[in-house]
Order: structure tokens, then sequence, then C-alpha cells
């Protein structure tokens, strides 16, 4: 039986740090924008914070909070607090707090929005305030000379959030009035929603692509390595990315609705990579995983982004932008056909409502992130995608 033993060892100090980080300057944050192989810590002065907010991300309600941080370049960097981590921000320090509020912000993952850098976090976020610490005093000193003033509320500009009950009812039509729609030079995009059941997947271009880990976009084979176009770069990464085209029909028509990755997650469960990952263990590549057979007969609220791709040209190959489950706009149905004229029923409206407003969806150009979930570990290239 082995045994361990300790000894002391005298006249050397062995002092373990309590706190160990690794911050990042801007030049380094910006060099691993959507890199998920990196986790980064910064540190800068908290100038600003929003309000804790509730969204829904991956089809349950999450917490969410954003802060803005000057970094030591001078330069200002919007990072967002996801789930439990949004709580860890305390309004009661930096508001009775008349000096600077140094923030350490650690194991973020760095992405772009509208143009501008900034960190989303993960499971392994931690927010430590006005460490004794010499990287704090530093960052203090180097900033001594910028204007000081109390910390702001940050306002978030983004148009008003509706709930998935709305959204699912929103500009509601039948296959065929989809169809029928006609182009208008003035008309960039609609959304739409439509009601169907899935008859088939159409597996004849397969069900997903690899694709760029930054951009989705397709990458192509040249000379034994991957191009992505849109990055203009081989991409770090390749990923399988779901491509789904499905048969739907409603009461009176079909046509064919293309599911993407996100959508694509949420109808079988799974990654495309890890759908993906068990095909190529079963050796059947031409076989759908039964993850995806099983969504065959399902209705849906599928919600249609249409451009002049579909309008203009009349393909019918219909991009699928979000997807409800047909109860979410039940409740929403049901108060619009209850008779007003009862007390109960106007109450029940109003308990409805404010159950309502409590939990929300973000317009889909205004989704960040969602990495409350982020698993925290490399992804790697596999040889059969190389």
């Amino acid at each position: 039986m082995s045994t361990t033993s300790v000894s002391k060892i005298n006249g050397i100090d062995h002092a373990i740090p309590h706190y160990g980080f690794e911050l990042a300057d801007y030049e380094t944050i910006a060099s691993r924008c959507n890199d998920i192989t990196y986790l980064t810590d910064v540190i800068g002065r908290l100038e600003s914070v929003g309000v804790i907010e509730e969204i829904k991300a991956k089809g349950r309600p999450t917490k969410v909070r954003k802060i803005q941080l000057l970094l030591e370049e001078n330069k200002y960097l919007q990072t967002t607090l996801w789930g439990s981590t949004a709580l860890q921000v305390d309004e009661d320090f930096y508001e009775k707090n008349t000096s600077p509020t140094i923030v350490i912000v650690t194991s973020t993952i760095v992405k772009t929005f509208r143009g501008e850098y900034n960190l989303s976090s993960t499971t392994a976020t931690r927010v430590y305030i006005n460490l004794k610490i010499p990287e704090v005093a530093r960052v203090l000193d180097k900033l001594n000379n910028v204007t000081v003033s109390e910390v702001k509320e940050l306002k978030i500009d983004r148009p008003p959030m509706i709930p998935d009950e709305e959204l699912a009812l929103r500009n509601r039509k039948t296959v065929a009035e989809i169809k029928k729609m006609e182009w208008k030079p003035e008309t960039k995009e609609i959304l739409i929603t439509c009601l169907c059941k899935v008859n088939r997947i159409d597996n004849k271009f397969e069900w997903y692509y690899i694709g760029c880990l930054t951009c989705k976009t397709k990458v192509k084979l040249i000379g034994g390595s991957f191009w992505c176009e849109r990055c203009k770069a081989e991409p770090k990464f390749s990923v399988p990315t779901y491509r789904i085209q499905i048969e739907v029909s409603d009461t009176i028509d079909s046509t064919t609705f293309i599911v993407f990755d996100k959508e694509g997650e949420q109808l079988t469960g799974k990654t495309a990579k890890e759908l993906a990952d068990m095909q190529d263990e079963n050796l059947k590549d031409n076989v759908l995983p039964r993850e995806m057979k099983a969504i065959v007969s399902n209705e849906y609220i599928f919600q249609l982004r249409l451009n002049d791709y579909n309008l203009k040209r009349g393909l019918e190959n219909y991009t699928v932008s979000k997807i409800f489950e047909p109860h979410v706009s039940q409740e929403v149905q049901i108060q619009k056909e209850t008779p007003a004229n009862s007390e109960q029923n106007t109450e029940d409206e109003q308990t409805f409502t404010q159950h309502s407003s409590m939990s929300f969806s973000l317009p889909i150009e205004d989704v960040e992130s969602d990495d409350d979930d982020m698993p925290i570990k490399l992804l790697c290239k596999r040889k059969r995608y190389t």
C-alpha cells in the first residue's frame, strides 16, 4: 500500500499567489475575435452598468447584464454578463464608492457586434472589483489623468422587445399566400410566420456542410486546405453546420423550408457536430440521424425571412429564422377570442400580460450570445474534414 508523506521546507518562500490572471491588452483582445479556443481576462475601470434583463436563450429564460470598461489603452469595451454572472456586479459597491472602480472579468469570449469588439461571459467567468493587487494599482495609475465620474447607467439601444407569444402570431400567412407574395423595389426583406407540418427531410444535398467557425460560411477545399471566401483566409477551425432542407405543408399547400444552424439545433437537441460525429462512428453517411427523423410529422410555427431571392426570383427555398412550438401562440389566441365584458377575463388578461413582459426574445439582429452554456474546451480539427 502506497503512502504520501508531506515535509516542511524551511528557509524558502513558496507562497502561492491568491489570484492568477492572464490579462489581455486591446491588441490581444482584437486578435482573439470569434476564436472560442481562448478565454480572455480583462481589466479596466468601470464606466457604466446596465440593468439586469431577462431574455430567452435556447428557449429558456436567462439573465443578462451589460457593463462598459475603460481599458488601459483608453479604449472602451462592452462586456455581456450572462446567467448568474450578471449578479456578480454589486450595485451597492459602486454606487456608494466615490473612488474609481477597477474591475477584472475573467474567462470571456471575444466577439464583434455592430462593428465593435465586445466580450461575452462563459460559465467560468468571474468578476473581481478593486482587488488589492499590483495590476489594479497599475491601471489606477495609468488612468489617473482620465476624467473620473460616477458610474453611469448603460442604456441599451435596441428595438422594443417582443414576447415569443406575439412573434409567433405576427404576420401569419398560409403557404399559398407566401407563394403569391410579390417583390417590391422598396422591400429589402419581410418577416412572416407560418404554421406547417414537416412531411419529410430532403437529404439530396445532405443535412450539413463544413463551415467556417467564425462566420458559418461554407468553406472550400483548395489544394488540401480549407478556404473561407467571406473571411478571405484559411479558417482556424472548420465544423459541421446545419443546412436541413425540409418539405412542409399546411392544410392547403406545400413548399420547402431551409433550416440552418441554431434552428437545426433547436429541432434536434444536438449540434450538427455532435450528430456528424455519431454518424461517422456508425459509418452510415447516407442515413438520417434518428434525432432528425423524429421531427417528421411534427407541427411547428416557422418564422421566415423573405427577400428578393424568394420574392423576385420566385424560388421556394424559404429560409427559417426562428421556430416556435404551436402551443406558444395558443394563450394569446385564447385571450383574443375571450369576451372582454367579464371582470374575471380582464384580470386574467392583465395577469397574462404581466407574465409575458417578464420573459421575451431579442430580435434576431440583436441576439449577441447565449454563452452561458459555452463548454470550456478546445475545438479540434478532425482528420476527416481536412
